[in-house]
């Protein structure tokens, strides 16, 4: 488990200090631990944070984010519950965010042309964000593996559609997984009242399901792509012969 300073745990989630003090003022946030004058956040407030920033694109209030954590938090145990919470987040969550310069940033893509409307693209994307001296990247892994695709030969405008075409696919999949955890695990963990003696249960099965479903996705994909390779193959044996 990763521990942090409040200024630390800001730069990596690219939240203000003062957004996370405000946090923990307003009830949504559990405070550090302190250890002689400084406070360490763990990875539960890592997950904290991250549930709060999609609660609130969605549209939430921090006082209706306040009353479910609040909920929650009725006769549980708050490492049980910041562990359920770290699960809806995703297991480990996003990479590590990466801030460079604006000519850091193209130096990345050495090989390929970065249109100003591609980046304005990745933007409106949310893979990258503007800062007052240069951007910062999220997930640094989308910077890294769209830079070595850059190196052989894609171009950005192209990794961009292919992006696009990925989230749409996964989005559909995620539904699904939604579905099925919220009717054979999460419901009938409600309708019991969320009893607290399940909620270590309820979270080693929401992390087991994420896992075992990404491995599904990586299998069938690989397989997939086989198909592909072979179709490609055999088409081009077939204009071969024929040529």
């Amino acid at each position: 488990m990763t521990e942090r300073t409040i200024d630390e745990l800001a730069a990596h989630t690219g939240t203000k200090s003062s957004t996370i003090r405000m946090y923990q003022h307003q009830g949504v946030l559990p405070g550090p631990e302190i250890r002689g004058r400084v406070g360490f956040y763990d990875d539960g407030h890592l997950a904290r944070l991250d549930l709060i920033k999609r609660l609130q694109d969605r549209g939430y209030t921090l006082a209706a984010i306040k009353d479910l954590a609040a909920s929650w938090e009725s006769g549980r145990g708050l490492g049980s519950l910041l562990g359920l919470e770290q699960a809806l987040a995703g297991g480990a969550g996003p990479g590590e965010s990466l801030q460079l310069t604006f000519a850091e940033f193209i130096d990345r893509f050495p090989t390929v042309e970065m249109k100003a409307e591609t980046f304005q693209r990745a933007v409106s994307l949310g893979l990258v964000e503007v800062l007052d001296d240069g951007v910062r990247v999220p997930d640094s892994r989308f910077l890294d593996i769209g830079a070595e695709i850059g190196h052989l030969g894609v171009p950005p405008e192209d990794l961009l559609d292919e992006w696009e075409h990925v989230v749409r696919a996964t989005t559909d999949l995620a539904h699904r997984f939604r579905a099925t955890f919220e009717a054979r695990v999460w419901t009938p963990f409600v309708e019991a009242g969320m009893p607290a003696s399940e909620l270590d249960d309820v979270t080693r099965k929401l992390n087991r399901m994420q896992q075992l479903g990404q491995e599904i996705v990586a299998i069938a994909l690989e397989q997939a792509i086989r198909a592909e390779a072979d179709l490609a193959l055999a088409e081009t044996a077939d204009e071969l012969s024929t040529g």
